[in-house]
């Protein structure tokens, strides 16, 4: 059913993407050596980040950011996603039963582990890459198919696309990636997570510390690229290195972050523009926090009925 999927899910967009677009609004266009992180800038504008705000996990290489505990939480999705496959099949099917290979189907998105965005800086935890790998070198988690077997694959279209209940049983995250795939009453998460990045992204404070990983990135031998045209490199990979080169590549300026706390330091920039974001829009916060329980009791609920919980 991949004709069905945008990346791993339905729904999930690329939320790297969004993020430059949200910085280009704060930046602007510019060419390398023309950024607006320039001394011309206002210091009234830059909060002082406060120090261990956003959370960075060394175990598995994510991290924490105020906005998220408005979002769903990994277990939150899994429970989310199962449901919303369960309500797919039943709007296929034309009935609420559920055979028992459909069934084994639903419950695999309840062990299902999405990614973080955790090389949203490039790479970092010189030790979980060691053993995982980084940024290409290490395995993404793919979703289960939709259906132990083919669908009518119109009328599966028309019921991710047309049916209220399956609409209404979309996990939003935008830390994993999940977010609306139109304007709707839930798209503002998405916009509060990444105006906190965004802002981060327009500090001089953080492009100083991007091009001092940069340098040292360099000095191991390794060229850097703007892909971003704000000033904020990140390692250039060679088409033609092996996975070993790549994994090398990966960990040096994984341990340049490290050693100089570069991610540390960037999670709490974005943690602390975070909080200005929460401080002015609390209320709408809460009010999508409020859905997406909802969604989460709903999710439960319906895979209770399933005998699958």
């Amino acid at each position: 059913m991949a004709v069905l999927r945008h990346n791993t899910f339905w729904w999930r967009l690329d939320l790297f993407a969004i993020m430059v677009v949200l910085a280009s609004l704060v930046t602007g266009c510019q060419s390398p050596n023309q950024t607006s992180h320039s001394s011309s800038s206002s210091n009234a504008s830059w909060v002082v980040p406060s120090s261990g705000l956003g959370f960075l996990n060394w175990n598995n290489a994510s991290f924490v950011v105020p906005i998220d505990q408005y979002a769903m939480s990994q277990h939150d999705i899994q429970l989310v996603n199962a449901a919303h496959t369960a309500l797919v099949l039943q709007c296929v099917d034309g009935n609420d039963q559920l055979d028992l290979a459909e069934l084994k189907n639903v419950s695999q998105w309840l062990s299902s582990v999405d990614q973080p965005q955790q090389w949203l800086f490039g790479s970092w935890d010189a030790p979980y890459i060691a053993t995982h790998g980084g940024p290409t070198t290490g395995s993404l988690p793919s979703s289960p198919p939709l259906g132990p077997y083919p669908l009518d694959q119109g009328k599966a279209v028309e019921c991710v696309n047309d049916d209220q209940a399956v609409l209404n049983m979309t996990a939003r995250s935008p830390m994993f990636g999940y977010t609306s795939p139109s304007p709707d009453t839930l798209s503002e998460l998405t916009q509060y997570w990444g105006e906190g990045v965004a802002r981060a992204e327009a500090d001089p404070r953080f492009l100083s510390l991007a091009q001092q990983r940069g340098q040292c990135t360099q000095n191991h031998g390794y060229s850097v690229y703007y892909p971003h045209g704000d000033g904020v490199p990140f390692l250039s990979y060679n088409d033609n290195w092996t996975y070993e080169q790549r994994l090398q590549a990966e960990l040096t300026e994984a341990q340049c972050s490290d050693d100089m706390s570069f991610t540390q330091q960037a999670v709490d920039m974005i943690a602390t523009y975070q909080m200005q974001t929460i401080s002015q829009h609390q209320a709408e916060l809460v009010a999508i926090k409020q859905v997406l329980d909802q969604r989460v009791t709903d999710a439960t609920k319906i895979l209770t009925d399933l005998g699958l919980l």
